[in-house]
């Protein structure tokens, strides 16, 4: 991989840092109200549970990108973290943040499977 291309990536991962910095910063959907009306309280309490896991989420890929970052400055981005093969530039172009291979994800993702 060229330092054009890592630095191409440094700059997407930056962009998605700050736009997943952001979001996480919005909670006002997790806000508890209080409403006299049981069916207002059940919609509320979705839209909480709805907008926690909404967070999760971003959270989960926030301190993903900046684990791809982590990874730029060391020098093993790029490199799958299980096996150490390279991951596909295709697989970076997708997902820049990813840190395993196609192969080793697949497996990751069956044994979450097995798991649940």
């Amino acid at each position: 991989m060229t330092n054009t291309d890592i630095n191409s990536f440094r700059n997407i991962l930056e962009a998605r840092v700050a736009e997943f910095d952001r979001s996480t910063r919005r909670r006002d959907a997790i806000k508890i109200e209080g409403s006299a009306d049981a069916l207002d309280r059940q919609l509320e309490a979705h839209a909480r549970e709805f907008a926690v896991k909404q967070l999760e989420i971003e959270s989960a890929r926030l301190r993903e990108a900046r684990a791809a970052l982590d990874r730029i400055q060391a020098g093993g981005f790029g490199i799958c973290v299980e096996c150490e093969e390279p991951i596909s530039a295709l697989r970076l172009k997708a997902m820049p943040w990813a840190a395993l291979c196609i192969h080793c994800q697949e497996g990751a993702d069956c044994r979450c499977a097995i798991a649940a």
